[in-house]
């Protein structure tokens, strides 16, 4: 039995996905067991090494959520552990470390290894490891653990960076709603870890430093927000404690000068004064300094306040993401101007090297992906010119500035009707269609079809404004724009080029909602079915082939597959045919689609070979390592509700790198489970839409 011992709300977060057995957000997750988002994320990444034990996992995708994954057996063994290990007194690797460095920090002599086997319940070995990742933790402050044989470790710091990793250790770890009740002494923390945490902070000096700045609160001119006010808080009752050990904070005198000029550090003053009657301490100038650099980061900002070199900064962030996002709008003045406002302190902060808290950060980065990403990017030139790295909780707040101005200017988009063709319609086709949505946004994809459907195709669809191919196609009626299936940047930068030149005469383009789908009957529902069944049944899984070339490795899953010599021929002459037009070579995973139509197969043919040795294919000019491959074979003549199905299985190849994982390293009955997953999500979609 696994001995880790879980918190309340770990385990309700398991037994509400497993009961329940769909995608939650963590919204949902929160709202259910009464706490917040930023609680949820936190809980989630302290399960993920404990689920492994019993071979199950989270599953989370951009826009859907979270979802338990794990076999029926797999649940059973987990519940049963989770009610007998209820009261075992283990702790995971991530709460010893938060221990360890809580410890540390609060420390003001060196500490014993021995310290720590008793009170965590671990061997030296362990606590070894530990610190080895709590050091690397240290580092990212500037801050160096120091271990002597015979005397113990102890962390070597400036005073700066130590208070900056311990607010951030007390952020990471307390809500915000739990330090409030930690204040009016509501509150005691059940998880031991975080009990500990409340050691380096004074519950009693937070209570009375909350009073006192009531007390004086007519005297700050400065309005603070309710997380500036926490934040005040805490950086005060740090500095009280730190101070009381004899421990001061040091700023650089000719930058204390300049502080010194500012409307705030007369705040500053009056608040230091106030403290050191109530403490009996001395606050020094330097501290009174570093109290005035707080209200200012973190003071409200009028927008006649703002600098003319913020409104730029700010207006270049929104176009080079509106450039990724591929939008063709203007962007409004009122988004530049709410984006520069929130800028303003925080570039002060970063300058500053001030701490910046998002308590929404790991929702964003997990629930909208794509838009960070394009955060990430749109503010990379500004990091570069002003010389400054942006923190993760700070490019989390653009990217909510950058959703917001997208969502306002959307009735301004241009969108395009494209559709996507390459040789059968089911593999690379769909590979590009998938990456083509994730970075454009104002494409919409009509249909994935076959070059040699594409005239039935267009006759049947409503005006398609052009068409993106993987490979040369002889139709002059509609451009034609050919690139990679993988969209590789230089396929990128052509679309770009593409759409800068591409004119609609006398169309009325604004908004336009994806072309209406018929209903479907219940003869659709049941070839979705059929097919489902067909994958599922047809699964083909080899391991551990020699082959020294694409040629042979076709040779053997032609013979693997077909049922007498017509079909084993052609079988090896559909996917020959495919491969002349280019390879579909996932080059980062070191894997090749290998898919076809073909008159050598009357079923659906889903599979993966795995390799022994590697062989190298020839494609675009370079030599690709290829170890995985993935076969997709079709009837030549399925119809279209067949084909999605291998169109939706060819999309979780580039969507779900677990997809690929499974593929390359599970058993088969772990892939069919997998794909069982997959085709049920499909059909919920379909029996939806029907």
């Amino acid at each position: 039995m696994i001995s880790i011992k879980l918190t309340q709300r770990q385990r309700g977060i398991i037994e509400l996905l497993i009961k329940e057995d769909r995608f939650f957000t963590v919204s949902e997750i929160a709202k259910k067991i009464n706490v917040s988002n930023r609680t949820v994320s936190r809980e989630l990444r302290d399960l993920d090494s404990y689920l492994g034990y019993f071979s199950c996992s989270i599953d989370s995708r951009s826009g859907k959520g979270i979802r338990f994954v794990g076999s029926e057996r797999s649940r059973e063994l987990l519940l049963d552990n989770i009610k007998k290990s209820g009261e075992i007194k283990n702790y995971t690797q991530s709460q010893r470390m938060v221990y360890i460095l809580t410890e540390l920090l609060n420390a003001s002599e060196p500490l014993k290894i021995n310290n720590f086997t008793i009170e965590l319940n671990v061997t030296e070995g362990t606590i070894s490891h530990d610190l080895d990742r709590v050091s690397e933790r240290l580092e990212k402050y500037g801050c160096k653990l120091i271990r002597k044989p015979g005397v113990g470790f102890y962390v070597d710091a400036n005073e700066s960076d130590k208070r900056r990793a311990i607010v951030d250790l007390i952020y990471e770890n307390i809500e915000e709603t739990e330090l409030i009740d930690i204040i009016r002494n509501k509150d005691r923390l059940s998880v031991e870890t975080r009990e500990n945490l409340v050691n380096l902070i004074s519950k009693n000096t937070l209570y009375e430093l909350e009073r006192l700045l009531i007390d004086n609160e007519n005297k700050l001119k400065t309005t603070l927000n309710d997380r500036a006010y926490i934040g005040l808080l805490i950086h005060l009752a740090i500095a009280i404690d730190r101070i009381n050990k004899g421990e001061n904070i040091i700023i650089d005198k000719d930058y204390l000068n300049i502080l010194k000029k500012c409307d705030e550090y007369l705040e500053a003053e009056k608040l230091a004064k106030a403290i050191g009657k109530k403490f009996n301490i001395s606050m020094p100038e330097d501290e009174i300094g570093y109290i005035t650099m707080h209200i200012i980061g973190n003071a409200g900002t009028k927008t006649t306040q703002i600098d003319d070199e913020v409104i730029m900064i700010s207006s270049r962030i929104l176009s080079n993401a509106y450039s990724e996002l591929g939008l063709n709008a203007k962007i409004d003045r009122q988004s530049i101007i709410w984006l520069a406002t929130h800028l303003q302190t925080a570039l002060y902060r970063i300058r500053m090297n001030m701490e910046i808290r998002n308590p929404l950060l790991e929702e964003i980065k997990n629930n909208y992906t794509d838009i960070y990403k394009v955060a990430i990017k749109a503010v990379n030139p500004i990091e570069i010119e002003l010389g400054i790295k942006m923190p993760d909780s700070e490019i989390a707040y653009i990217a909510m500035h950058i959703g917001a101005s997208v969502e306002r200017n959307r009735k301004n988009f241009i969108k395009y009707d494209v559709l996507v063709v390459c040789a059968t319609g089911m593999g690379t086709a769909t590979l590009l269609s998938t990456r083509l949505q994730n970075e454009y946004q104002n494409l919409n994809i009509v249909d994935v079809v076959s070059s040699l459907n594409i005239e039935e195709v267009i006759e049947t669809t409503r005006d398609i404004d052009f068409i993106i191919s993987t490979i040369p196609i002889d139709y002059g009626k509609i451009p034609l724009v050919v690139v990679n299936p993988l969209l590789l940047s230089d396929d990128k930068r052509l679309i770009d080029e593409f759409l800068k030149n591409f004119n609609i005469i006398d169309k009325n383009k604004g908004v336009k909602t994806s072309k209406s789908t018929a209903k479907k009957d219940l003869n659709s529902l049941k070839e979705y079915l059929d097919a489902i069944l067909e994958v599922l049944n047809n699964l083909v899984v080899v391991d551990m082939l020699e082959k020294e070339s694409i040629n042979s490795l076709i040779d053997h899953i032609s013979s693997t597959i077909g049922r007498n010599e017509i079909e084993v021929t052609n079988i090896k002459e559909g996917l020959l045919r495919r491969e002349t037009l280019g390879s579909t070579v996932l080059d980062q995973y070191n894997a090749v689609l290998l898919h076809a139509k073909t008159t050598g197969v009357d079923r659906l043919i889903f599979g993966a070979i795995r390799l022994l040795k590697p062989i190298y294919i020839e494609n675009d000019g370079n030599s690709n390592k290829i170890d995985l491959a993935i076969i997709m074979l079709a009837p030549k003549n399925i119809n279209n509700n067949k084909l999605s199905v291998m169109s939706f299985l060819s999309s979780k190849i580039i969507e779900d790198e677990k997809f690929l994982f499974t593929l390359r390293n599970s058993e088969k009955d772990m892939i069919y489970e997998l794909l069982e997953d997959y085709l049920n999500e499909f059909y919920e979609r379909v029996h939806y839409e029907n």
